[in-house]
């Protein structure tokens, strides 16, 4: 876990600090505490697999991740990115 800080826009402008996963940037920080208020637990649960599965595994000396396993990447990444179709289409009815 790390301490990040942020500029809250409701509170003037005043930091707030919040605890996340270390390996969590700040803009998928950010993303899945919108989704998760907004009830879209399941795509903030997507975006966090993908974002864990982007970070695991060992860099080569140009910083590339090296994988052994690239299915787990892979099939996270496809499902992140079928969710916004697919909750749209269920948002519009049929």
């Amino acid at each position: 876990m790390t301490a990040r800080a942020y500029d809250h826009p409701a509170l003037e402008g005043r930091a707030v600090v919040r605890l996340v996963p270390e390996g969590l940037g700040p803009a998928e920080d950010l993303a899945m505490e919108l989704l998760r208020r907004r009830h879209f637990a399941a795509g903030a649960d997507l975006l966090e697999a993908l974002v864990a599965a982007g970070g695991q595994g060992e860099r080569d000396s140009f910083g590339r991740l090296v994988r052994r396993d690239s299915g787990a990447l892979a099939s996270r990444w496809l499902a992140a990115g079928v969710y916004p179709r697919e909750t749209a289409d269920r948002l519009r009815g049929p």
